[in-house]
């Protein structure tokens, strides 16, 4: 049993992964009836599944779908699996596909790809999730995350297994006998009701927040002289960015 998400949204955050989640969990609930407990298995990306804002969302998966939930990270560069074949696989079919097509007819698009796929490749499941989906999810998620609390030490550790709707034991492997149980308290709620605002969260270890502090730096100006106040060397701008991409 297989399932390829393919989608034309570009920001690959926690608030997309949780859309996709979604379609995962409707998938696997007509697949398998009686469904009560996932396990998910995934790298330790900090800003797409290690941070507080995933982990919030594990604690509510029980919430969200009725199905208890479990999360284990691959240790760094050994997180190739099934899912990477089918991937490959996919991709590389469409390529050969798309290159034997009449120059107006190549697969140019996600849509395109996700048809031309779902179609021609027997015993791949496919689901295909619109941009505009995914951000109508991450704003109904912006004040669950507003509220997410820091998790102490996890990116030292590899499982995640919620124990009650406010508590996770955190093990550093996950075949480790015990492990931390850590209380999540959830921070104080936002006065502004972000569900319609436009902007996803990311998650703050992410390389993408460590840069926003430094563009917000570098638009300082003294009203006075006209001059900035504070600056940023090109050279460590450039590092970040390069780190971001």
């Amino acid at each position: 049993m297989n399932l390829v998400i393919i989608s034309d949204h570009l920001r690959h955050v926690t608030g997309s992964v949780s859309k996709f989640q979604e379609v995962l969990m409707k998938f696997l609930k007509e697949k398998v009836p009686g469904l009560n407990k996932v396990i998910y298995f995934s790298d330790g990306c900090p800003g797409q599944y290690k941070n507080r804002l995933n982990t919030k969302n594990l604690l509510m998966h029980k919430e969200d779908y009725g199905v208890d939930a479990e999360w284990h990270f691959y240790a760094t560069s050994h997180g190739k699996s099934p899912s990477d074949g089918l991937g490959g696989t996919l991709k590389r079919l469409a390529t050969k596909a798309s290159l034997q097509r009449p120059y107006d007819g190549q697969i140019q698009t996600p849509e395109d790809l996700f048809l031309w796929a779902d179609e021609n490749i027997k015993g791949l499941n496919c689901a295909y999730v619109k941009s505009v989906d995914v951000k109508k999810h991450c704003r109904k998620l912006n004040r669950r995350f507003q509220t997410a609390p820091a998790v102490t030490g996890i990116r030292s550790h590899h499982a995640l297994i919620p124990v009650t709707a406010g508590s996770i034991v955190m093990k550093v492997l996950s075949r480790s006998a015990s492990g931390k149980t850590v209380t999540l308290r959830e921070e104080a709620t936002p006065q502004d009701d972000d569900e319609n605002s436009d902007q996803e969260m990311v998650a703050d270890a992410s390389p993408q927040s460590r840069l926003r502090p430094i563009q917000q730096r570098r638009s300082i100006v003294d009203l006075t002289n006209k001059t900035p106040v504070a600056t940023t060397p090109t050279w460590q701008l450039s590092r970040l960015r390069r780190r971001v991409k």
